[in-house]
């Protein structure tokens, strides 16, 4: 049997952790029809969705709006924190709209919002007033759960995005 020193067993751990991480990340492939008709939130403390280097985006069920999402605890899964629902609709456009968790007020920033998806480059480009306000491209995707704001009800299942900045 092969007896390994610690630092080599340490540096093959390293290889295989790394390696594991690049196939992960090369394995995740999105299209376009990933993102149209879908509902998703993210944390926008400090307006953190446009000044981070990465972004978490949890897909919601289509029902569910800011004015609609007592069922789901998101104030308690941003812990507390103001956070963000974007609507990516048909003809690339989207609507973000802030949720502002002390008040529990909405705020809809007027304005022309597209968004386009390019499937080779794997590039979100999300526009403004048609100026490129942010790009992020998909680097992770798994499932989480939500608690439900009822009591006695199972938390819901989703799926969380992992975007990377690039501008």
């Amino acid at each position: 049997m092969l007896q390994f020193s610690i630092s080599t067993r340490i540096y093959i751990l390293v290889v295989l952790l790394f390696s594991n991480w690049q196939i992960a990340q090369s394995q995740i492939k999105y299209l376009k029809q990933n993102f149209e008709y879908t509902r998703w939130a993210t944390v926008n403390h400090d307006s953190l969705f446009f000044k981070s280097d990465t972004v978490r985006l949890l897909r919601l069920d289509n029902d569910v709006s800011p004015t609609n999402s007592d069922s789901m605890d998101l104030a308690g899964f941003y812990g507390n924190k103001d956070f963000m629902f974007i609507f990516f609709n048909n003809a690339n456009e989207f609507q973000p709209s802030a949720v502002i968790v002390e008040s529990w007020s909405i705020i809809r920033k007027k304005g022309n919002f597209l968004w386009n998806f390019n499937r080779s480059k794997q590039v979100l480009t999300l526009n403004f007033n048609n100026k490129i306000c942010l790009k992020y491209k998909p680097i992770l995707e798994k499932g989480v759960k939500i608690k439900s704001s009822y009591v006695g009800h199972a938390p819901f299942q989703s799926t969380e995005l992992l975007l990377k900045r690039l501008n």
